[in-house]
């Protein structure tokens, strides 16, 4: 009878061999830590570019306001002689910034707001200065004109004409009792000016009628006489 050997192998049973895995968490270490140092470079060039656009917004700025002044100065130069109080109104609107838009066409927003901010401030500079002016001119105008006006009267007051005369004075009185007139001047100024005035029509008045009161040397021998409405004459009585 036949006998089946079963020959075992002497090689045994191969163990499971560990990966060495080693190389692969040095790979990953070096990912992390370039990923890191890349995210660093990157957060410095962003501030980099933070600051130099900051810079840049600075230098346009600058270069946005000189180049605005001479239209500003322009602008305020218009009303040099004016005596509209309302013209500072007006130069306050025309430091809006949309009537800059033409100097604003390549800036950007916070340029813009920049600009802006400079334009508020020429306005709480100038806008003061001006309105003060005009006022100060306006005064003296209506000043001028109140005694260019009064001075009108007062020849006319002292015509020997009796009608043109009456009107003169009609026309003096009237002046004198106009709220709008007199609301210019402090009671004791208005009442130096009336009288100034009258004095004036009656030294015109010993003037023109000369054969009657004497002419110029009646009024330089009876000044004080006639100041103080003592001094008469052929055509007072």
């Amino acid at each position: 009878m036949a006998v089946i050997k079963i020959q075992r192998s002497e090689r045994g049973t191969a163990e499971n061999a560990t990966p060495n895995v080693s190389a692969l968490r040095l790979d990953q270490s070096l990912a992390l830590v370039q990923g890191q140092g890349f995210a660093a470079i990157g957060q410095a060039i962003k501030k980099t570019a933070e600051r130099t656009k900051k810079t840049e917004d600075q230098n346009q700025l600058h270069d946005l306001t000189i180049k605005s002044l001479p239209t500003i100065t322009d602008t305020y130069s218009k009303y040099n002689s004016s005596t509209n109080v309302s013209d500072s109104k007006t130069f306050l609107d025309e430091l809006d910034i949309k009537n800059f838009e033409e100097v604003l066409t390549n800036a950007n927003p916070e340029v813009k707001a920049g600009f802006k901010d400079f334009l508020v401030r020429q306005q709480l500079k100038l806008y003061p200065k001006l309105k003060s002016e005009i006022t100060l001119r306006h005064v003296a105008k209506s000043y001028q004109t109140d005694d260019e006006m009064l001075n009108g009267f007062v020849l006319d007051m002292a015509s020997s004409d009796r009608t043109l005369n009456f009107i003169g004075k009609s026309n003096f009185d009237s002046w004198f009792m106009d709220l709008n007139n007199v609301g210019r001047y402090d009671p004791k100024k208005l009442s130096d000016l009336k009288k100034s005035k009258l004095l004036l029509a009656r030294e015109y008045q010993i003037m023109f009628d000369a054969e009657e009161t004497g002419g110029l040397p009646a009024l330089e021998h009876n000044h004080q006489e006639i100041k103080d409405g003592k001094y008469e004459s052929h055509t007072d009585t």
